[in-house]
C-alpha cells in the first residue's frame, strides 16, 4: 500500500470533518445524475471505535459522491476518506467525505454492503482537487448526451 493511505484519517481531515454540517434530511440526495463510471477507489472509513478501509471499485459516480461496496454496516454521518484514481491523470484525487447512506448489497453483492458517500465542501486548498473531479464528471455527461 502507498504511504498516502493512513489506516486513520490525519488530524487536520479530523478537525475539518468535526467543523462540517451535514445536509439537511429534507435535501433531496438524488439530484445529481449517477453515472455508472467504475473506477479504482480507496477508501477508509472512520468509525467511533474502528476504521475500516480497503480498494475498491466504484460502482457509480455524480458530481456530489460516490458509490461503492463495503465488507460490513457503517452509520451515516461517519467521516471518511476517499481517493479516487481518474483516467489519464497520475495524481490519484483526495477527498473528505460522509457516508449518506449504506445498505446491504443485492444479488451477486448481497454479503457485502453498498455506500453512499458525499464528499465534504472543499475548502480553499482543496478546490483544485474538486475542480479536476467536477471537470472529469461534466465530460462524462457531455460523452453520454451527446454521442
Amino acid at each position: 500500500m502507498n504511504s498516502e493511505h493512513h489506516d486513520l484519517l490525519s488530524k487536520r481531515e479530523a478537525a475539518v470533518l468535526k467543523h462540517l454540517q451535514p445536509p439537511p434530511l429534507e435535501i433531496d440526495q438524488r439530484r445529481a445524475e449517477r453515472l455508472p463510471i467504475k473506477l479504482p477507489i480507496y477508501y477508509i472509513i472512520q468509525g467511533s471505535h474502528d476504521s475500516v478501509s480497503a480498494q475498491t471499485t466504484t460502482l457509480n459516480m455524480s458530481g456530489g459522491g460516490v458509490e461503492f461496496l463495503i465488507p460490513r454496516m457503517v452509520s451515516p454521518m461517519t467521516v471518511c476518506r476517499l481517493t479516487v484514481t481518474l483516467p489519464k491523470q497520475p495524481i490519484p484525487l483526495v477527498f473528505l467525505g460522509h457516508v449518506s447512506w449504506c445498505r446491504q448489497g443485492r444479488g451477486k453483492h448481497k454479503h457485502q454492503y453498498e455506500v453512499g458517500v458525499v464528499f465534504s465542501t472543499p475548502d480553499s486548498c482543496d478546490e483544485p482537487t474538486f475542480a479536476c473531479y467536477c471537470h472529469f464528471i461534466a465530460a462524462q455527461l457531455l460523452t453520454k448526451y451527446l454521442t
